[in-house]
């Protein structure tokens, strides 16, 4: 997209891009009052529609790499005012982890429940998988992560047994918030295993990769 750049992981440009030019600071953009520099900001940084966040990243306006300066006024003012969207297949939260951490550089947060940001999650639940379940949960657990999986009501398709796999996840993330800093993650690990078969009873979906998992592990111990 032209007169945009491609995010596509925290490390990437928040913090390390150089100015390019010292002329850029000086300039009479930087002169101008500062609520007629926010105007501008608005101008060019909003979006009228959501910004989609993919495996791939997302696309941010090119002018925010042009200086540190440029890039420091215009970057919460980008996050705060435009609106995301994130869709999770495979209960895979690579890329709200990778968008949490970059807006934490901020001090905002990402989550459905209570967030800074304006972003929208939809987690496909006809794609059940308790390996990034468990992952998910882990980082929700280790505070890297501010929310679990969307509510299916959220999805473009829902049915009824979704509520009980919602009902099953949220009470696992409950557990895992509850014991942050009461027990490590292994300890925790151990007891949201124990849900697993809540899971199953549901969608048997929810057993993929676990079998392949022991299968391993069998031929480890053989």
């Amino acid at each position: 997209m032209d007169g945009n750049e491609s995010v596509s992981a925290p490390s990437d440009r928040d913090g390390a891009a150089e100015d390019a030019s010292s002329a850029v600071d000086t300039c009479y953009f930087m002169e101008l009052p500062g609520e007629l520099r926010n105007r501008i900001y608005r101008f060019v940084l909003l979006q009228p529609e959501d910004i989609p966040v993919t495996s791939s990243g997302y696309e941010r306006p090119s002018v925010l790499a042009t200086s540190k300066t440029i890039r420091s006024e215009g970057l919460k003012i980008f996050y705060l005012e435009n609106a995301f969207s994130i869709f999770v297949h495979n209960f895979d939260c690579t890329e709200i982890y990778r968008f949490s951490q970059q807006v934490k550089r901020f001090k905002l947060k990402v989550s459905e429940e209570e967030s800074d940001v304006n972003i929208h999650f939809w987690t496909n639940w006809a794609q059940p998988n308790w390996p990034n379940l468990l992952l998910w949960l882990k980082r929700y657990h280790a505070r890297q992560l501010d929310s679990w999986p969307a509510h299916p009501m959220l999805a473009e398709s829902a049915s009824v047994e979704d509520h009980g796999e919602y009902g099953v996840v949220a009470s696992m993330a409950v557990v895992a918030d509850m014991l942050r800093t009461k027990q490590k993650w292994s300890v925790v690990e151990n007891i949201l295993k124990a849900q697993h078969p809540s899971l199953l009873a549901y969608n048997d979906g929810w057993a993929e990769d676990e079998d392949e998992e022991e299968d391993e592990g069998d031929q480890d111990q053989s």
